[in-house]
């Protein structure tokens, strides 16, 4: 994509909770310029694309400040593999699907709760798809830090 430092792309598996919370709150944390020079988007492995975001998943947005109500599910292509410089995966069976369907990926995909702190590098983060209001909470908890230490590393190397 033009004019774009970096393209960070979030992937879970039906696009409707972990990714969209994790893209709206990546977007809510950088600065507007940092944005204008970026692409920050999500997909899902086994998404059906145009599906809403979970009702829950909006609320606890909305709870913590940004809006995903105009989200609409995607699921995952080649493109986005290609094109993305970072992809950040909620589940080690995402990272394995990616790397199983497409090659040379493996250098650019993360779990996002390893930037949460040193135990939790190898760690999913829970799928609340039809679960409490809690349980969206308690995943939004872990993807906030996440998301917060993701961009942490990348200033720290100087990609923001």
């Amino acid at each position: 994509m033009d004019n774009v430092d970096n393209e960070i792309l979030f992937v879970c598996t039906g696009n409707l909770c972990r990714s969209p919370l994790a893209e709206g709150l990546f977007k809510k944390l950088l600065s507007e310029d940092i944005l204008a020079r970026s692409r920050i988007h999500s997909a899902g492995t086994g998404a059906l694309n145009g599906r809403e975001a979970a009702a829950l998943a909006i609320e606890v947005a909305r709870e913590n400040g940004f809006d995903i109500a105009g989200h609409r599910a995607r699921t995952l292509k080649q493109e986005d593999v290609e094109d993305a410089d970072f992809i950040l995966v909620m589940e080690k069976s995402q990272r394995d699907y990616i790397t199983r369907l497409f090659e040379n990926s493996h250098e650019k995909i993360y779990l996002l709760k390893s930037f949460s702190g040193k135990k939790s590098w190898n760690k999913d983060i829970p799928d609340p798809y039809g679960y409490s209001i809690e349980k969206y909470r308690s995943s939004y908890d872990i993807i906030e830090k996440g998301v917060r230490g993701f961009i942490q590393y990348l200033e720290k190397h100087d990609y923001l």
